[in-house]
């Protein structure tokens, strides 16, 4: 059985990004012996990242982009219609534009390899005019599978033969205009994209069917005595739970979950929720997208987590991780440029550019922090001068306030 995954994707015309802007997982850079722990070959012809991160100031884009991503994959690969898809809230037209074309490169780990170019557009609601809803106007699909190939034109289209068109369909296609063309290519599997973005603020509880492993609780929080959960005799099925602290004879038992986040830490319960989904995506070797890793947790804990991606003794299935961040000291645990994007915004324009750490001028010696806090990439820390002016703004309104 071939696995299936979608591998990055350039988007033009979306009102937050400049044309041509990509981002993926494959890698870009050299294969050496000192960062071969940070990839893992996919196929004869693919290497992927193991871990990916995209950093930059707040409102450039970064929740955009990895939802983008989430979309487009169970859009091509998981049969979803584009209103079942993050594609519906994050595909945004450019002014003066009336369509939103993305080109995705998908790859099976048999050497199959693909360029999907869908062209997006929105259709008027005739109930309620300022609602639209997207459809596929035209769709290309091209393919390759040669082992000789190098890595430049291993997703270019003018190396892949003659597509095939959506547009060439019989018209009496059963073809949803909601649907990918990509259907028809007949996959064999493809791993979830699991994404995290949901609970990103929110902090849902998640737990475990069987049970929340005694390691994890003793490495969240060491004052957990235990967590149990509690089974119906007959069918076996979890009807309670019971957590219990050291020092303390007291057992809180509840039938819901959510309740424990009453008595427990906010990172003990983002830990958990977050190891739930990193453990699943271990289990399957699947992508999993992780917005803003830092939220609630330690710096150390969220650098552990994304470490069990990159040791081949808990990644055995290789997984892969997506994570955006503010810590810029995580980054200086990557080991390759290639698992770096920065995105920063034009201030005339509006628009967010996505930068390769590894497409730089940036000193190599410096660390990846030193790099943002230095100011050698641009527009990755947020503006100085609004700052003092901001500081002028809050003196201000604390003089008034003496009044």
């Amino acid at each position: 059985m071939s696995i299936t995954k979608l591998i990055g994707f350039k988007i033009y015309n979306h009102y937050l990004f400049k044309d041509g802007s990509y981002f993926g997982i494959d890698i870009s850079g050299q294969d050496t012996q000192k960062t071969r722990k940070s990839i893992f070959s996919f196929s004869d012809t693919v290497k992927l990242n193991k871990v990916t991160s995209v950093v930059g100031i707040n409102a450039v884009g970064k929740t955009m982009l990895i939802n983008i991503f989430s979309g487009l994959s169970d859009f091509y690969l998981k049969e979803k219609s584009i209103d079942q898809t993050l594609l519906e809230s994050t595909l945004k037209l450019r002014k003066n534009t009336d369509y939103i074309k993305v080109e995705a490169r998908i790859a099976s780990d048999d050497n199959k390899r693909y360029i999907i170019q869908t062209i997006f557009k929105q259709k008027k609601q005739e109930i309620d005019e300022t609602s639209s809803s997207w459809y596929v106007e035209e769709e290309a699909i091209y393919s390759d599978s040669q082992r000789n190939c190098s890595r430049k034109n291993l997703f270019n289209p003018q190396k892949m033969g003659q597509p095939r068109y959506r547009s060439k369909l019989a018209k009496n296609s059963m073809l949803s205009p909601k649907d990918s063309y990509f259907r028809s290519v007949g996959i064999d599997y493809a791993p979830r994209v699991m994404s995290t973005s949901s609970f990103t603020n929110l902090n849902i509880p998640y737990h475990f069917s069987d049970k929340t492993p005694e390691s994890l609780l003793g490495y969240l929080d060491n004052s957990i005595d235990y967590l149990r959960y509690n089974r119906d005799s007959n069918n076996d099925a979890v009807v309670s739970y019971s957590l219990k602290f050291k020092g303390s004879d007291e057992v809180i038992t509840s039938n819901d979950f959510s309740s424990f986040s009453n008595v427990l830490s906010s990172g003990t319960i983002k830990g958990i929720s977050l190891f739930f989904w990193i453990l699943g995506a271990l289990r399957s070797g699947s992508t999993i997208i992780v917005d803003e890793i830092e939220i609630h947790i330690n710096k150390q804990i969220a650098r552990d987590f994304i470490g069990l991606f990159m040791d081949p003794k808990t990644n055995k299935n290789n997984a892969s991780i997506i994570y955006t961040t503010h810590y810029m000291e995580l980054t200086n645990d990557l080991q390759r440029k290639d698992q770096e994007y920065v995105i920063s915004r034009d201030n005339d324009t509006l628009q967010s550019s996505i930068l390769r750490l590894s497409d730089s001028n940036a000193r190599s010696e410096l660390k990846n922090s030193e790099l943002f806090e230095s100011g050698s990439i641009t527009n990755t820390q947020p503006d100085y001068e609004k700052y003092i002016e901001l500081k002028s703004d809050v003196s201000k309104h604390v003089k008034e306030l003496k009044r």
